[in-house]
Formats: C-alpha cells, structure tokens, sequence
C-alpha cells in the first residue's frame, strides 16, 4: 500500500486513543492489523535538493517524474516507468 508522511501522525495518535484530523493523512493501524480497507492508488511526492527540485507520481504500474528548473539551467526531461518492469 501506498503510505505518506502525514499518515505518521494519525497512526501514533491512533495508537494511543485519540483522533486527528490531518489533512490527508490516513491511519495505518488497520493496514497493520490486516483489515481489508479502501486504500490510496497513487502518491504524488516532491524532492528539493542542491537547488534542483522533481515532483513525482506513482501508482502501482507507472512512475512519472518531473524535473523543474535547476539552478545551472541543464534542462532534464520528463521520465515515465512501467513498475515493476523499469
């Protein structure tokens, strides 16, 4: 399954008995007791670093990355991946 970041916070606070609300964020607590749930298909992720920044989505059979601008101006291209063949 697909996870993110906020769904750190909701788990630990599930844990522990209390609920919040944080944006997106799901609670993987019912992944980790095997409970059959409706779950995400895709995740979208950015990466900045160095100045260079890439925006990515992912689902089960593709990846698409998209690089933006860097700093030096080297222009990159898009690049798409058949999972799990690429």
């Amino acid at each position: 399954h697909f996870t993110q970041p906020a769904d750190l916070m909701p788990t630990v606070a599930g844990w522990f008995g209390v609920s919040v609300d944080v944006g997106d964020g799901r609670s993987l607590l019912p992944l980790l007791r095997g409970e059959p749930v409706e779950w995400r298909d895709a995740v979208v992720s950015a990466l900045t670093l160095d100045g260079r920044s890439e925006r990515a989505i992912r689902t089960d059979e593709w990846a698409y990355l998209l690089p933006g601008p860097s700093p030096d101006d080297e222009a990159r291209e898009p690049m798409l991946f058949r999972k799990p063949d690429d």
